[in-house]
């Protein structure tokens, strides 16, 4: 059985990506449950805390799809992939979240809730790096720690808001040019290969092009 918080943070959840309206209120947010405003600041020592502690939950949540994601997957580039998407939808989620319970200052929120979570997604990443390489498709002499840890970082700042090049990754084939690129320096020959047919990247002596064969 759910404790009573644990269901508040579904519901409220919920509530903030099923309104139309920017900016609720506390009062809105417990209408919609049914509950009175009191009820809400029993379980949350503010607004603010309310909203990290969504943020919070949805990240776990997160995280959990992603787990059972790649452990249904043999590829770890096709699951270092699904990594990258994840954690691009997870921040827009997020973002979309503070937006919605009109909390200013989003990407700071996003920040101390991520990295809480990180050494769980480093754990995740390094366990596909390390899997790549049993399997010959990363390069055996890669620090594997220190590859989840740029691979996460690089996906970390391209996704935010702020970052100048975030427009240039915007639609699935420019988003797998980044998870090549993200990549390639790691795979073996045979990695190289399988990594181009993940993203449909083809070679040729004049261009890269491109193509949106694989999607969410």
């Amino acid at each position: 059985m759910k404790s009573k918080r644990l269901y508040y943070l579904e519901r409220i959840a919920q509530i903030l990506f099923d309104s139309s309206e920017p900016d609720l209120k506390v009062e809105q947010i417990a209408g919609k449950l049914g509950v009175s405003k009191k009820t809400i600041y029993n379980h949350f020592d503010s607004k603010r805390s309310l909203v990290e502690e969504v943020v919070d939950f949805h990240l776990m949540r997160k995280i959990g799809e992603l787990r059972k994601s790649i452990s249904q997957v043999q590829s770890p580039i096709s699951s270092l992939v699904t990594v990258g998407r994840i954690v691009r939808v997870a921040y827009n989620d997020v973002v979309f979240l503070a937006k919605q319970s009109g909390i200013s200052l989003q990407e700071e929120i996003l920040s101390k809730v991520y990295h809480k979570h990180l050494e769980d997604l480093v754990e995740i990443t390094q366990f596909l790096f390390r899997k790549g390489v049993g399997m010959q498709i990363f390069e055996s002499d890669i620090n594997t720690l220190a590859a989840s840890q740029i691979y996460l970082s690089s996906l970390s700042v391209v996704n935010r808001h702020s970052c100048l090049l975030k427009a240039s990754f915007e639609t699935t084939a420019q988003q797998n040019t980044l998870f090549y690129y993200l990549l390639k320096g790691y795979c073996t020959g045979v990695g190289l290969i399988l990594l181009r047919e993940m993203v449909d990247i083809k070679i040729s002596s004049d261009s890269i092009k491109v193509s949106s064969l694989y999607a969410v």
